[in-house]
């Protein structure tokens, strides 16, 4: 059973976790157990457009995670919903019940089936004790600790980090922070023509952070937040939520 409560105008889910057949609609959130993370609908900036994303719970002002529909934006929230299907695929209808964004998965009948938002800002879901999908597997301008930076030898992919297009639209940018497999470093890489279907115009810059490698040479792990800054394209580590939010203003460049 869910229990509500008005806070401000917003009403919250009492619970970190919605099972299959259960919605979040705009007026809703999860909450992690511990109270640091949300998940919910939002509008970033002066936008009119609403995303589903994850945000620190108690920091002002709202700083945003991870966004599910990035560059699929919802128009209108009216009747929009947020929904865990019986087939374990977390799915984003609009107020026309379009299919917005999916996790996109094998459907499968997963009647038991949870989508849980974890104190280490992941979204997962599973199934008992079998997580089929994770949010930290998709991130979007922000690693939070306890995700991993890969590459894929198989697939000839990476987990990478693409900047917000603006502080008001976090559609795809034009910087992406990746993993090198060949040099075992990361790069930053700039696509003047990010959109225009032309890639001649791409970039790479080293940069000057290094991780310590896990017993697998295509993975990393990292234990301090890594965001990806759109204006300038330039990635830092830092130490604290609190030194994350600043990073724009008071840290310096590597080079």
């Amino acid at each position: 059973m869910f229990f509500f409560s008005s806070i401000q105008t917003h009403l919250c889910f009492a619970a970190d976790t919605i099972s299959s057949g259960q919605s979040l609609i705009p007026n809703q959130t999860l909450i992690s157990s511990g109270g640091k993370y949300e998940l919910g609908f939002f509008t970033p900036g002066t936008s009119l457009k609403y995303y589903i994303g994850i945000w620190y719970k108690n920091i002002l002002p709202q700083t945003i995670v991870w966004v599910a529909n990035r560059d699929t934006p919802l128009t209108d929230s009216t009747s929009s919903e947020l929904k865990l299907l019986e087939d374990g695929n977390l799915v984003l209808f609009n107020q026309l019940k379009r299919v917005i964004w999916s996790t996109n998965m094998a459907s499968f009948a997963m009647s038991t089936a949870e989508a849980e938002l974890g104190d280490d800002g992941n979204l997962v879901l599973r199934r008992q004790s079998n997580v089929f999908w994770q949010s930290f597997d998709h991130p979007t301008d922000t690693f939070l600790p306890g995700a991993k930076i890969r590459y894929d030898n198989i697939t000839k992919k990476a987990v990478s980090l693409t900047s917000w297009r603006n502080s008001n639209d976090p559609a795809r940018g034009l910087f992406t922070l990746e993993m090198d497999p060949n040099e075992n470093q990361y790069v930053i890489s700039w696509n003047q023509n990010r959109g225009s279907g032309n890639h001649h115009g791409l970039k790479r810059h080293k940069i000057g952070f290094c991780f310590g490698l896990s017993q697998d040479k295509y993975v990393m792990f990292i234990d301090f937040v890594v965001h990806l800054v759109y204006a300038m394209g330039k990635a830092y580590p830092t130490e604290s939520i609190d030194e994350s939010i600043a990073i724009q203003d008071n840290m310096p460049p590597f080079s």
